[in-house]
């Protein structure tokens, strides 16, 4: 159920991917692109497209599998989506530590 949700998860992610930045050449085809990545995913997760599929049937007659997963891939979109996409990164104190280390170094007697 775990390795179905990852599954999932990546593949959602590819398509987003493909429509928020490889259609913005529109020389290229959204299912073609689609498809691409996601025999990259089932490659990833050593897997193929036919048995993806046959997972995917076994937990749609299963409601109460395939909710638990859905509920999981929500939950995990709220994550994503609250999560900032870029942090503030944090200044470099390091030079200036090394440096008033060193001044207090040489001021002792």
């Amino acid at each position: 159920q775990n390795e179905m949700r990852k599954i999932m998860w990546d593949l959602m992610r590819a398509d987003a991917y493909v429509a928020d930045f490889i259609m913005k050449d529109s020389t290229r085809n959204q299912k073609t692109e689609s498809a691409i990545l996601y025999e990259k995913i089932f490659e990833i997760y050593a897997t193929s497209r036919e048995t993806f599929k046959r997972s995917l049937a076994f937990y749609e007659s299963r409601p109460d599998l395939f909710k638990a997963i859905s509920d999981s891939l929500r939950s995990d979109e709220r994550k994503a989506l609250e999560y900032p996409a870029e942090k503030k990164p944090e200044p470099d104190t390091t030079l200036r530590k090394i440096k008033l280390n060193k001044k207090l170094i040489e001021k002792k007697p």
